[in-house]
């Protein structure tokens, strides 16, 4: 139970920080729009980023992320739920740090939290880009699919992944309203 709460938790944490992170390093320029690094518009690639295109800067943090995500399972056994842990944290994180990347950003806000502004998300949904559904959707597949296959209970798996979406969305949302009084 205790991981089914610190894990979340800690993704949230990862979530701030990171979040904090880029607004430093990009400033108003979301997406890299403006930092020195490679690009390319290749549809055989941006389908990866659901679309956008590839920098070598998302390249680089993406890398480093799923790095940093793997780093405690390296000293014991690998596992595939351990490994379905890791990527189901990654899929949260997609998308809660960069919600909290427009929460935390003076050039943006949630004023400017729109398609009219977000140039670089294309189609939205009940006031939310579409990729954060599909990111929300595959992190709790990816956290049940040990149970799907049978490597762990599905209770198990139905507890962490209702933990590991509510704890950094609703972290989020605490830290989206306290922007709005702050």
């Amino acid at each position: 139970m205790t991981r089914s709460i610190v894990r979340p938790f800690y993704v949230f944490l990862m979530c701030v920080a990171l979040a904090y992170l880029e607004v430093q390093i990009e400033g108003p320029n979301g997406w890299a729009a403006a930092l020195p690094t490679w690009r390319t518009l290749d549809p055989r690639l941006t389908w990866v980023f659901g679309g956008r295109p590839v920098t070598g800067y998302h390249v680089g943090l993406t890398a480093f992320i799923l790095l940093a995500l793997h780093w405690p399972i390296l000293f014991k056994s690998w596992t595939f739920v351990d490994e379905c842990r890791v990527l189901h944290s990654y899929a949260m994180m997609a998308f809660v740090w960069d919600f909290l990347w427009f929460v935390l950003n003076p050039s943006f806000g949630l004023a400017r939290y729109d398609a009219t502004h977000v140039w670089w998300f294309r189609n939205w949904f009940l006031g939310v880009p579409v990729d954060y559904l599909i990111a929300a959707g595959a992190a709790v597949f990816l956290r049940l699919l040990p149970a799907i296959v049978r490597r762990e209970s599905m209770r198990d798996g139905l507890r962490e992944a209702l933990y590991g979406l509510l704890i950094p969305v609703l972290g989020a949302a605490l830290v989206a309203v306290l922007s709005l009084v702050g």
